[in-house]
């Protein structure tokens, strides 16, 4: 899917919005896998810290052998280790800092892709674009053939055309609330950029998901969109639909900047 945007297959707005539903969908998979791999780990972790605390507890509960001991016997720590001991086991490693970093690049990512599905439907609910007809094919089948290899993967299960036919209908969400929506996903991945552009210095560069230059196009693929949804409102309020659409893929090849003139 990455890759058909990248490539500009998808030639116009409703077979990008469908890139962009499908994306979400598989993102969603991904990230469903992803918190169930990092809760497994912090399970092992914690087992881990209870079984070192369990073994210091033994070790400094049994009884010396020989004389009399020299002395006062050492002071325990809350959790039954000697207070210079270090049982510290829950300092993140940098697999940990990166499966951190990936994942909040993953709701990035996964906010761009609604945030676009739903500026998409509220040009259409504004009357600013149209779906295409076709003579010799239709949308149906160009997403039938599209997404056929996903028909090979049991997990995530592959999803048809109704699937997104009932996945993307905006028709009975006012246009208030959609605008609005729409302008939150941008709000809140603008955010999240943002704190993953402050972990970049302190994140050693062989454990970076993404580079620095790439995160900084997602932040202006952000702004960029949440400023053309401002002159889509106001095109709103004065109630005309003679304004242009246009797609720019210029500042990110993935994650295009819809443009209104």
């Amino acid at each position: 899917v990455d890759l058909s945007v990248d490539l500009q297959l998808c030639r116009n707005e409703h077979e990008l919005a469908v890139a962009y539903w499908y994306r979400d969908f598989l993102i969603s998979s991904l990230l469903t896998q992803h918190n169930t791999m990092r809760r497994a780990k912090i399970a092992i972790k914690q087992a881990e810290q209870l079984q070192l605390q369990h073994q210091n507890h033994s070790s400094n509960s049994k009884p010396q052998k020989g004389g009399k001991k020299k002395g006062k016997n050492k002071k325990l720590t809350s959790n039954g280790a000697a207070p210079n001991q270090n049982t510290n086991n829950s300092t993140p490693t940098p697999e940990d800092e990166e499966d951190d970093f990936e994942f909040l690049l993953l709701n990035v990512k996964r906010g761009l892709c609604r945030g676009l599905v739903r500026f998409f439907a509220a040009l259409k609910q504004a009357g600013l674009v149209q779906e295409n007809e076709y003579e010799f094919t239709s949308n149906q089948r160009i997403f039938e053939k599209r997404y056929e290899p996903f028909a090979a993967i049991q997990q995530p299960p592959p999803l048809s055309y109704d699937d997104y036919l009932k996945g993307s209908d905006f028709s009975k969400v006012p246009q208030k609330d959609l605008l609005a929506s729409t302008s939150e996903c941008f709000n809140v991945s603008k955010s999240m950029i943002e704190k993953l552009l402050a972990q970049i210095p302190t994140t050693d560069p062989s454990y970076l998901p993404i580079q620095e230059d790439e995160l900084r196009q997602l932040a202006k693929v952000c702004v960029g969109n949440s400023i053309y949804l401002q002159k889509l409102k106001q095109i709103i309020g004065e109630g005309t639909t003679k304004a242009s659409v246009s797609i720019d893929v210029n500042t990110n090849k993935q994650f295009c900047t819809i443009k209104i003139g």
